[in-house]
């Protein structure tokens, strides 16, 4: 796998991974770039790679995680995204609707059904294949929950826990 959220790091992952991972740009003295993590700019990023990559675009496997804010499991997404918004405009000095945060590949908000039907969407609508996920909540459940999403995926589609995931917390 290689990642980046930046044109020249995608377009090298495009032609030399099998996994390419679609991160947030990083800007200067800021943790990562709020307008990278939008729908729009990830359709972006992929048309990158599906250029870098050429006819082996197909056998790539498009991979995100939760950035700039945990996954949340709640049956009041819209209040919490109201609220990440509002931090992440503080933290980062740019504003980003909190329907766009519900909308990100990068952001995963919601009750465990909605962040299913997400996964799906992402798939469906962009190709994104893997996910990789740390811990949720602010580490009050585990990645160990996401299993129940692979009851909607195809072979291809699955979760997997980040490198950095605490394992056997609960």
């Amino acid at each position: 796998m290689i990642g980046g959220g930046g044109r020249r790091t995608l377009e090298f992952a495009a032609r030399e991974a099998d996994t390419v991972g679609l991160a947030p740009r990083i800007l200067p003295g800021v943790k990562g770039d709020l307008r990278s993590i939008t729908v729009a700019a990830t359709k972006d990023k992929i048309a990158w790679i599906r250029e870098a990559a050429g006819e082996r675009f197909d056998q790539l496997e498009l991979n995100v995680y939760p950035s700039m804010s945990p996954i949340v499991v709640t049956d009041h997404a819209r209040a919490e995204a109201e609220t990440r918004a509002t931090r992440l405009e503080k933290r980062t000095g740019y504003a980003v609707s909190p329907d766009e945060l519900l909308e990100s590949p990068h952001i995963f908000i919601g009750s465990i059904n909605g962040l299913v039907e997400k996964l799906i969407s992402l798939r469906q609508r962009l190709g994104i294949s893997s996910v990789m996920v740390g811990e949720l909540d602010s580490g009050r459940r585990s990645w160990s929950a996401w299993p129940e999403a692979s009851r909607f995926g195809a072979p291809s589609w699955y979760v997997r826990p980040a490198p950095w995931a605490s394992r056997g917390r609960e």
